[in-house]
């Protein structure tokens, strides 16, 4: 499906260079190490509080484990290939590792600090018929959720936060949001935006956030080949993700869950609102079944081809930790064509099981022509009611062309038609939303 001996182009056309000079890149590890010691004088006070709760609470979801920081850092020093960063690029994300441990006592004591204020109010929260919006990357997935979290009777958690996932300071962040959300802005590479279209106040992928913000996937995705693909495969656990998911991943989607539903209050009518989360974490889909067993599970489906060639192109415009370059084209290339191969049809296999909650099943196709119709479907199914008054009838014009990157399969080294083959019943499934 791929050539692993593809010579890739660094760059093509008119395609951004990000790349650093030996002074700039010297000012990049001078600033990270005078940032490391900055946060360091200011997260010292945090640690006795938020070691003296640890005494009483677990380890917040939102702390990476001391394993997962160790496993970091051995990759850091022993993952070694001809595309991978260099000892400079290492020292950076070193120095940003170092961080993330400091931080972990600031971050943990303000998770803490929700259970201490609001842990009693929080476990009596129930989380009824939530919508779980699983769906394959690139698939149209985002608008979806953006349209049905409109709904004044649903409510589902911002990128703002998720990334900051304290309800203490979900009361102060309206008063930064537009501070917060142009820098953001700002932080993201030019052909990201060109290709999604981030807003901090509203939601996006869920399990994303959670992995770059809060587990060190920032740093991952830079080391090697390897630990790109281990750190962002959604279609399965592995023993050495086994306690990032089933754990960590669990209970922080159940807390944000309960935390929403809590800051957002009941509808203007009185009844509970339902909760929406959105993302592609296909590989715990079964133990949030089993913990909500009466969840709308709802998927997208887009042709494989059509996604493959965008996702690939997506991946290569995130940012990454200075002076790393973007991800390179040939992980890229594996990640796409292995891991998410093998997403289509354990996607299709949880999605067409008999047993199980309710499932809910998009072709984008549909989706596109007839949003009204689409949109009808998932109300009765998902939400037991008709299409809500606030829905648009029709797509807002989007435009979607003349990108910075925006290589062709040939250009990728991956063979379109043997995908096609190989997803062959996956793609007839995209085309009719029923069993193959």
């Amino acid at each position: 499906m791929y050539d692993p001996n593809f010579s890739h182009a660094e760059t093509l056309r008119n395609e951004p260079i990000r790349r650093w000079g030996i002074l700039a890149t010297l000012r990049i590890l001078v600033v990270q190490l005078l940032t490391l010691l900055l946060v360091t004088v200011v997260s010292l006070p945090f640690w006795p509080p938020y070691l003296v709760l640890r005494i009483f609470f677990s380890r917040p979801p939102n702390v990476a484990s001391f394993s997962r920081h160790l496993r970091c850092f051995v990759a850091i020093v022993t993952d070694w290939s001809p595309d991978g960063p260099t000892l400079a690029m290492r020292l950076s994300l070193f120095l940003v590792l170092m961080r993330h441990a400091m931080t972990n006592g600031p971050a943990g004591f303000a998770w803490l600090l929700d259970e201490v204020l609001w842990g009693r109010d929080l476990a009596r929260v129930q989380i009824v018929e939530p919508l779980l919006e699983i769906s394959a990357a690139r698939s149209g997935s985002t608008q979806l959720a953006r349209y049905i979290e409109d709904d004044p009777h649903v409510c589902a958690p911002s990128a703002l936060q998720i990334a900051m996932p304290f309800l203490w300071a979900w009361r102060i962040l309206p008063r930064f949001e537009r501070v917060l959300a142009r820098l953001a802005k700002e932080s993201w590479p030019h052909e990201h935006h060109e290709r999604h279209e981030t807003d901090l106040g509203r939601t996006d992928t869920f399990e994303v956030i959670f992995l770059v913000v809060h587990q060190l996937g920032d740093i991952f995705m830079s080391i090697s080949e390897r630990t790109f693909i281990e750190s962002f495969r959604v279609d399965e656990v592995t023993e050495a993700s086994r306690e990032l998911w089933e754990n960590d991943f669990l209970r922080f989607l159940d807390s944000i869950g309960r935390k929403t539903l809590l800051h957002a209050g009941r509808s203007s009518g009185g009844a509970p609102r339902r909760l929406l989360i959105k993302g592609h974490f296909l590989l715990v889909a079964e133990h949030l079944a089993k913990r909500y067993p009466d969840a709308r599970f709802i998927t997208m489906l887009r042709a494989s081809e059509k996604r493959f060639q965008s996702l690939v192109n997506f991946l290569r415009c995130q940012g990454t930790i200075a002076p790393c370059p973007p991800v390179p084209w040939s992980w890229l290339v594996k990640y796409v064509c292995t891991t998410d191969v093998s997403y289509c049809e354990k996607e299709m296999r949880w999605y067409q099981s008999p047993q199980g909650p309710l499932r809910c099943v998009i072709p984008f196709d549909d989706y596109i022509r007839d949003l009204e119709g689409t949109m009808r479907k998932v109300y009765r199914e998902c939400l037991n009611q008709e299409l809500s008054p606030h829905l648009p009838r029709v797509h807002a014009p989007r435009v979607r062309m003349n990108y910075s990157v925006d290589r062709s399969y040939e250009e990728l080294g991956m063979d379109e038609e043997a995908l096609r083959k190989r997803l062959e019943n996956h793609g007839r499934w995209c085309r009719t939303g029923t069993r193959s």
